[in-house]
């Protein structure tokens, strides 16, 4: 009878030591049970860390006291498998309880990322590495490499012998929501797929576009089109004018002579711009240089927006050949180049007609949304 009474004391303390070890070992905290919210952290789990690998880097951060504490709560708890990749918000005060049950919740954190109307394959490259969201290079890497441009099945693509190069113009100026988990190779693949999804939206417009058709362009070309009506004007109603305006030059051929084509051209030899166009670059010879280039550049210089394509499609009609700067976001329309130059010494050459003067000043309801 002694001997019962001994052995289920006995078990009763090691139960009680069990229950005891598992409560330290699940609130064991870092910082004494201290609070550190203040100091959260951003963790990141990738695909293929393990518990012991995970633990190590969470100490390092100082983000748990003890490793082993972690990886012993983790095995007893079960839950070394179900760990799961993703960027989580911990801090020093949560226990390893806490810890676990954010990372095996595969509750990731999402930033906003957003890709201006107008922006080129470089800036928006440059924009992901300043957010930590992914490689510049390998952004770039990816937008030029024609077997993964290939599996993207775009949809101006799909019934045209049109190459192209790289991804300019269809990486769709949006709002995304992405995680630093996500690889350069799903981010572009996101942008190309809701180009996608615009894209045809405005396939019946396309279809059916005289001013298409009348000038002989392919899907592909459309797009070219779009990227320098986007980049040619701040004013969103212009769009449609600015857009007969090179109409009218190709059904004349003329040069389309637009400065943001030169200027990509810069962006796509040196891959950034100094901020400035000098009279030489006008002349250099590039694929992108429309001073240069007979008809259109060799591929987009810019990622246009939904409604830079509807005014390819459905453009203004007028006469007008050339355009310049009122230096305020509009611009000045002429039919001829005597009325051309006259309006650019009044506007460009005179500086009393530039001073105080910028497309800031447009009102926010005519600008080009951002």
């Amino acid at each position: 009878m002694r001997i019962f009474i001994g052995l289920a004391f006995f078990l009763i303390l090691v139960a009680g030591g069990t229950w005891i070890g598992w409560n330290w070992l699940a609130n064991f905290r870092a910082s004494s049970g201290q609070n550190s919210d203040q100091n959260e952290a951003y963790f990141i789990v990738r695909s293929g860390d393990n518990v012991p690998r995970i633990a190590k880097r969470l100490e390092t951060a100082g983000l748990i006291q003890s490793e082993r504490a972690f990886r012993w709560y983790a095995k007893y708890a079960k839950l070394e498998t179900k760990i799961r990749e993703g960027e989580y918000a911990l801090t020093p005060s949560m226990s390893n309880a806490e810890i676990m049950e954010v990372i095996v919740s595969g509750k990731s954190i999402i930033h906003k990322f957003t890709i201006p109307e107008g922006h080129n394959r470089f800036q928006i490259a440059a924009a992901l590495e300043n957010s930590q969201l992914g490689s510049r290079e390998k952004f770039l890497e990816l937008t030029s490499d024609s077997k993964f441009i290939r599996s993207l099945k775009i949809a101006t693509f799909k019934n045209t012998p049109d190459r192209i190069i790289n991804l300019e113009g269809y990486l769709y100026p949006d709002t995304y929501f992405i995680s630093r988990i996500m690889s350069e190779q799903r981010i572009i693949q996101m942008m190309v797929r809701r180009f996608n999804e615009v894209y045809s939206e405005l396939s019946e417009k396309q279809a059916t576009s005289k001013a298409i058709k009348a000038a002989g362009l392919s899907s592909h070309e459309t797009v070219i089109l779009a990227s320098i009506v986007e980049k040619e004007t701040g004013a969103a109603f212009e769009r449609p004018l600015i857009a007969s305006v090179f109409y009218n030059r190709l059904h004349k051929r003329m040069r389309l002579q637009s400065d943001p084509t030169t200027i990509y051209g810069m962006w796509n030899r040196d891959g950034y711009f100094r901020g400035n166009i000098r009279r030489k670059d006008l002349t250099e010879p590039t694929p992108y240089n429309t001073y240069k280039t007979p008809r259109l550049p060799i591929g987009p210089i810019a990622n246009p927006g939904k409604n830079a394509l509807l005014a390819i499609l459905s453009p203004k009609q007028s006469k007008y050949l050339f355009f310049v700067s009122r230096n305020d976001g509009t611009h000045v329309f002429t039919r001829n180049y005597h009325d051309h130059q006259k309006a650019v010494n009044q506007l460009q050459k005179n500086p009393q007609a530039r001073r105080g003067k910028s497309w800031r000043d447009l009102p926010e309801q005519y600008k080009v949304k951002n």
